[in-house]
C-alpha cells in the first residue's frame, strides 16, 4: 500500500502552463495531489528550449524527499530523510537529515582534481513533548543545541513523565533527552523546578574570538506564568515584552484537573496574559559577549 501510494505521488496527472508578461512560458507537471513533480521554464524567443528544469519526488505521504536542479546539466541534488518509520505519528514526518549534492556544473571552478563532489548533510533531533528541535548539526560539524525549560532539573523530567503518561504517551521516550543541563539554570531566571516544554535557551556557533578559537552564543529565553516570552538576551543584547492584561473572570475557575499543564510560574490574568502591549531593547555594547565579533 505503502510503496503504491508513493509511486502515484510521483506520477504526472496534470500539465498547467503559464506565460508572464515578458513571454517567458513555465510547464508544471502536477501529481494528484497538486505538487510540482517538473517545473520548465522556457524562454520567450520561440525555441522552446527549457532554460531551467526542476525535478521533485515524493514519499507516500506527499513529503518532498528528493529535488534536482538543471538534470540535464548534471545540477545540484536534494535528499530529505524523515523519521518515517517511527510509531508516533507525531513524530513520524520528522525531517532526520537533509544532504545536498552539488552539481558537477555548479560551481566547477572549486571542483576537486578529480571532479568528485562531497555531499553535505545537516541532521536533527527532536524531543518528544512538543516535538521541538534539540539539535542541529552542520556539515561541518558545527551544533546548534536547544534547551527546554523540563530539562533544567531532575524533577522537572519526573514531572513531564507523568505529564506524557496522562496523554497515553510512553516516559521513556524523554530518555533520549540530554540530562547534562539538569539542576542548572539555564535562562537565568533563578528557578529550575518549572517543566513546561518550552525552549529556555538555544546554543549556537559563534564569532572566532581573539585567539582564534570559536566562542558558542547562547540565546535564553524567560517566560511569564501564561508561557509567553518576557525577556530574550543575546550576546549583551535584551529585549523586553510586557503584555497587557488578560482580565479572564474564567482564569481561575478552572479546577487543576480540568487543565493538566506542567508547573509553572502563577497566572494573574489582571497583570499579564493578554496582547503584547510594549517592547524594550536593551544594548550592552561593553559587553564580552560582543568580544571577537567582526567589525
Amino acid at each position: 500500500m505503502t510503496a503504491a501510494r508513493a509511486r502515484h505521488a510521483n506520477v504526472i496527472c496534470q500539465v498547467v502552463t503559464t506565460i508572464d508578461r515578458a513571454g517567458v512560458k513555465r510547464y508544471h507537471g502536477l501529481n494528484f495531489m497538486g505538487s510540482t513533480l517538473v517545473e520548465a521554464v522556457v524562454d520567450a524567443s520561440g525555441s522552446n528550449a527549457p532554460l531551467f528544469v526542476t525535478l521533485d519526488a515524493y514519499d507516500a505521504d506527499g513529503q518532498l524527499v528528493e529535488r534536482v536542479t538543471q538534470p540535464q546539466q548534471g545540477g545540484p541534488q536534494l535528499l530529505i530523510v524523515y523519521d518515517s518509520e517511527n510509531s508516533n505519528p507525531l513524530e513520524n514526518s520528522n525531517i532526520l537529515s537533509i544532504t545536498e549534492t552539488p552539481g558537477i556544473e555548479h560551481g566547477a571552478i572549486d571542483l576537486p582534481a578529480d571532479g568528485q563532489v562531497t555531499p553535505r548533510t545537516t541532521t536533527f533531533t527532536y524531543e518528544p513533548v512538543t516535538n521541538g528541535v534539540l539539535s542541529v548539526t552542520q556539515p561541518g560539524g558545527a551544533v546548534t543545541l536547544t534547551t527546554y525549560e523540563y530539562q533544567e532539573s531532575s524533577a522537572s523530567i519526573e514531572e513531564m513523565r507523568d505529564y506524557l503518561a496522562t496523554f497515553g504517551i510512553d516516559p521513556a521516550t524523554l530518555d533520549k533527552v540530554p540530562t547534562r543541563l539538569f539542576d542548572h539554570d539555564v535562562n537565568g531566571d533563578g528557578i529550575t523546578t518549572y517543566a513546561r516544554p518550552l525552549p529556555v535557551a538555544v546554543r549556537e556557533p559563534g564569532f572566532l574570538d581573539e585567539t582564534g578559537a570559536r566562542a558558542a552564543v547562547t540565546t535564553q529565553i524567560q517566560y511569564d506564568g501564561f508561557g509567553k516570552p518576557t525577556k530574550i538576551l543575546r550576546a549583551g543584547h535584551q529585549t523586553l515584552h510586557n503584555y497587557a492584561p488578560l482580565n479572564n473572570p474564567y482564569e481561575a475557575q478552572l479546577p487543576p484537573s480540568q487543565v493538566p499543564a506542567p508547573s509553572g510560574p502563577p497566572r494573574d490574568s489582571s497583570s499579564s496574559g493578554g496582547p503584547l502591549a510594549s517592547t524594550t531593547e536593551i544594548t550592552d555594547y561593553s559587553s564580552a559577549s560582543f568580544q571577537g565579533r567582526p567589525r
